[in-house]
């Protein structure tokens, strides 16, 4: 949230905005009690009420207090204070307030007299010297991070990209354990993985190749400001952020554009700072005082090494003789320069992450494309929420570190770009709407319920996919949808998804379901000519490849637009990608592919689900259920409550909570994986989910039988309950485009055909369904309004579905006494108080009281419930994350000029 001028955080009074800072939102502030102006860092609410968040807070306090230096913006503070006439608790860094320009300022201009450059430079130095003695690396050094005081002193700003290491060892490599609590590391496998911290053009090679960084990429990044300051320009610059990131790998400063008075000891200093190899480079930024001190005694004459001395005085020649040899003497050089170019070498393949925004998560639950990379390259649109709110579109810029939320894009889905990278079109409420990044100007462009991707031609037209029929058209200016492509019942085709236009604006690709078969089209003809039959969605990336998923990785084949066939083998440009089923039938892998050579993409979970841990109904973690177990799925208490059906590994196991040892029910996982238990009503079986051959299974619960029984035809069902009698089972049927929920009659075995319970448009129960204990209420999540919503109704019926959850909810489960019904909003546990009785009953409706919150708190939320389940004695069991894998913390993978990768 932001805060107007006049507010007052204890005893600071807000007068206006300064801009973002790292973490938080930086404002300039008035010390009502000490009679000065400072600068308040605050930090967003979300973060204040996540444990974490705040430790990384403080985190970055402690780093600021152990920088006391003059040249080093410092710290009086933290505060944690109530808002003026509010509750509302902010939590805020007070820091020294420093007025004047940034260095940057000045550089936009030109570049800075020797004689003020090396002063600032020294300046740079001291302060960089002090946090390197301290063990901090700043990792972000840049112009716009150094402030000139009008005074002359520098200040140098925003330590929020920080790491703390071990000062014994901070030219090492190897962070010390205090390193993974660094603000800006997110988590340990961030840390892993070696995310890209920093702006492009200053960063070090092992930064842009995502490799670990020590004090020697400020050094790195001091050589690339001190550049600057005597050029006025940038050491390493291109038109895209691929084309910088490749000069910084590959290419060598110009040397020529320093100033001819430039003294030999910068020079050499410049050289020892930007040297690729991280080894051979200036280690210890103390050495560049004593070369600035040199040259700031060195006359300011003074010439660089090799250049012969000044020629004596000479009689002045004719004018046309002057000018004949300044021809030929520009020709020769010319010659000479061009015979001395450097080869041109390809730009290279650079990969690195994108950790989600501060105080945000990315959704984990997603049957969505999340993201998509802007056509020119540049930036990138995702679906983020803050704890407790609803995902909304975010975009950020490949060469920032800074994320910016899209107003009014609550519950996007599938967002895609405008061909000049301007807007971005969404789906939210059953409709197309469209939003200028810029502006932030919203617009509902028309109805489209049951979208399934879209695509944006030249010339505005825009095609929509949809899960329940064909490809449809948009003409720009229009304000509604009309049919463009008919599914082949021949080929018993039922649906067109993710449609992708071609570079010519007229032709574009789209994916057939079900079979997943590419096929191209156009918007002037009703023919199409097949490509290939892919796992997953296909796009189109210049000059000519196709890119596409397949088993988790993302492949590049080359492709000829013209006549739509692909040649040649594919090949592998990115692997371990997300890939999800969608309701409509067949996967998606959840890549992007920009015109500029840039792939963006969702990094796949390695080992799903988690720590099974109890937690009370006040939230209060009470410790793990068993530590042997290591990382489960779908925890399923048994009608006693004294054992507990999970999914470990891939197979089913059963835990008995007295103390004996876990039971392994199932040997097959790896080969026919499993999912969803549920234990009959007398305790003695489970019915469990399986891949292949699909039908619904049943197993004894104490292992005296190996042998399972398959309880249904084949097909894709999740098992959700059992009637009192313990004849007729409940189960979710997956059945593109829809999920319903259906009932099954097993009283005489005999596999049949399910009966239909609930059957709207929207998707019923796929977010979860579950029976009461008394077999009366059938509790269901459904999407018929728009969003998912928690629904209850009479079973077997008749009667009208009552919706209990005001706000969005899904993942419904009964109390063991069936008086209370829990399901979840977002991250907060929400309860339903259920009235039971003889007027209930008799009534003949549901009865019950407003949901209230429990708690709120991150744990794992899988793709398909049930990821948490309810005691006898009412303890939750809930899924932790691994350290470092929190939900919604996986990072985003980036491949930068990725058909470099694919040609060599």
């Amino acid at each position: 949230m932001s805060y107007p001028e006049g507010t007052r955080v204890g005893p600071y009074e807000i007068q206006h905005p300064l801009g973002a800072g790292g973490m938080g939102e930086v404002y300039r502030a008035r010390d009502t009690k000490l009679g000065r102006d400072v600068a308040l860092k605050i930090l967003p609410e979300a973060f204040a009420r996540d444990p974490d968040r705040r430790a990384r807070f403080e985190r970055e306090a402690q780093i600021l207090a152990s920088l006391n230096h003059p040249n080093i913006a410092a710290i009086y503070g933290v505060e944690d204070a109530a808002t003026a006439g509010s509750a509302h608790l902010v939590r805020a860094l007070v820091l020294e307030l420093v007025d004047g320009p940034t260095l940057a300022e000045p550089l936009r201009f030109a570049p800075l007299p020797l004689d003020e450059a090396l002063p600032i430079a020294r300046q740079i130095v001291e302060a960089l010297d002090a946090a390197h003695a301290q063990g901090v690396v700043h990792r972000d050094l840049k112009p716009a991070n150094i402030k000139l005081r009008p005074d002359g002193t520098v200040k140098v700003l925003d330590f929020g990209l920080a790491r703390l290491v071990d000062p014994a060892g901070a030219a090492q490599a190897v962070p010390s354990p205090e390193a993974a609590n660094s603000p800006t590391v997110t988590s340990p496998a961030l840390t892993r993985l070696g995310v890209i911290l920093g702006t492009a053009a200053y960063m070090a090679p092992e930064q842009a190749r995502g490799r670990q960084a020590d004090k020697r990429a400020d050094i790195w990044a001091f050589g690339c400001v001190l550049f600057e300051m005597l050029t006025g320009r940038r050491a390493f610059h291109g038109e895209t952020v691929s084309d910088t990131l490749a000069s910084v790998l590959r290419s060598d400063p110009d040397w020529s554009a320093l100033p001819l008075e430039t003294p030999e000891p910068i020079r050499r200093l410049l050289r020892r700072c930007l040297v690729k190899d991280v080894q051979a480079r200036l280690s210890d930024i103390g050495v560049a005082r004593l070369e600035i001190a040199d040259a700031l005694a060195a006359p300011a004459t003074a010439r660089p090494a090799g250049a012969p001395p000044p020629a004596p005085a000479r009689a002045a020649w004719p004018r046309g003789t002057l000018l004949g040899l300044g021809a030929i003497v520009a020709g020769l050089i010319g010659f000479l320069v061009w015979q001395a170019r450097p080869a041109v070498r390809p730009p290279t393949s650079v990969r690195f992450l994108l950790a989600p925004p501060p105080g945000a998560r990315f959704p984990t639950a997603t049957t969505r494309s999340s993201l998509a990379i802007s056509p020119d390259g540049r930036l990138v649109a995702f679906r983020a929420y803050r704890p407790g709110e609803q995902a909304a579109l975010w975009i950020r810029a490949l060469d920032s570190v800074n994320a910016r939320e899209l107003k009014g894009t609550l519950d996007a889905q599938m967002p895609f770009w405008s061909p000049d990278s301007r807007a971005l079109g969404f789906f939210a409420d059953g409709k197309l709407k469209k939003i200028d990044v810029e502006s932030g100007t919203v617009q509902t462009v028309c109805d489209a319920p049951a979208a399934a991707g879209g695509a944006w031609a030249l010339d505005g037209t825009i095609v929509v996919g949809h899960a329940t029929g064909g490809l449809s058209r948009l003409a720009a200016g229009s304000g509604q949808l009309v049919e463009l492509t008919t599914p082949d019942a021949a080929r018993r085709e039922t649906h067109h998804v993710l449609p992708v236009f071609l570079p010519d604006g007229r032709r574009f690709l789209y994916t057939a379901q079900p079979g997943n078969t590419v096929y191209l089209a156009s918007l002037d003809s009703d023919a199409r000519t097949r490509v290939m039959d892919s796992d997953s969605r296909a796009q189109y990336a210049p000059p000519g490849y196709l890119v596409f998923g397949r088993q988790g990785t993302v492949m590049a084949q080359p492709f000829d637009p013209a006549s739509g066939v692909v040649s040649g083998e594919p090949v592998a440009v990115a692997e371990r990608v997300q890939t999800v089923a969608i309701p409509e039938g067949g996967s998606m892998t959840l890549f992007s592919v920009s015109n500029a050579g840039v792939l963006v993409y969702e990094g796949a979970v390695e080992e799903p689900g988690g720590t099974p841990v109890w937690v009370d109904r006040d939230g209060r973690e009470l410790g793990p259920v068993n530590p042997a177990l290591g990382t489960v799925e779908f925890p399923r208490f048994s009608p006693d409550g004294r054992r507990l059906a999970l999914i470990v590994n891939r197979d089913l196991w059963v835990d008995d909570l007295q103390g004996r040892p876990p039971i392994r029910l199932t040997f097959d996982g790896a080969t026919s994986r499993h999912y969803t238990p549920l234990w009959t009503n007398d305790g003695r079986r489970i019915v469990y989910e399986t891949v292949s051959p699909s039908p619904l299974r049943s197993i004894a619960a104490d292992a005296s039988s190996t042998a399972a029984d398959d309880l249904t035809l084949p097909g894709h069902f999740h098992p959700v309950g059992w009637s009192p009698s313990g004849t007729e089972l409940l189960a979710v049927e997956i059945s593109p485009p829809d999920t319903n929920v259906v009932s099954f009659a097993l009283a005489t075995n005999a596999r049949t055909r399910p009966t239909p319970v609930v059957e709207t448009p929207g998707n019923d129960g796929g977010a979860g369904a579950a029976l009461s204990p008394d077999g009366r209420w059938l509790a269901y999540a459904s999407n018929a309004t728009g969003r998912q919503e928690v629904w209850v109704r009479p079973y077997p019926g008749p009667g009208a579905p009552v919706r209990v959850s005001p706000s969005g909810g899904d993942e419904p489960v009964w109390s063991r006494d069936g008086r209370e019904l829990f399901y979840l909003e977002v991250n907060k546990m929400m309860a339903v108080s259920v009235s039971l009785g003889a007027n209930a009953e008799r009534a003949g409706e549901f009865r019950y009281k407003p949901p209230v919150q429990l708690y709120e708190a991150s744990y794992l939320r899988g793709g398909q419930p049930p990821t948490y389940d309810v005691s006898p004695d009412g303890r939750f069991v809930r899924l932790k994350a691994p350290v470092g894998e929190e939900p919604g913390n996986q990072p985003l993978g980036v491949v930068v000029n990725w058909l470099e990768g694919v040609a060599r």
